[in-house]
């Protein structure tokens, strides 16, 4: 899914995340922020282990693809 404009800099290289809304188990979905100049990626509290298959290749592909 298409990156949004997170309100975060990357705490390593202190650039602007984008955030990358992904699917999310049972339902809803999941943001997470992603640094496309270091490739950082931001969960909150347990949002990695929240993602379906499908939210973990989306993720996988926004990283690819430079967010």
């Amino acid at each position: 899914m298409a990156p949004a404009p997170s309100p975060l800099a990357c705490p390593s290289c202190r650039a602007s995340m984008r955030q990358v809304v992904l699917g999310r188990k049972l339902s809803g979905e999941a943001v997470v922020d992603l640094c496309a100049p270091c490739h950082l990626l931001w969960f909150d509290a347990f949002e990695s282990v929240q993602l379906t298959p499908g939210g973990t290749l989306a993720l996988f592909e926004a990283i690819r693809d430079g967010a």
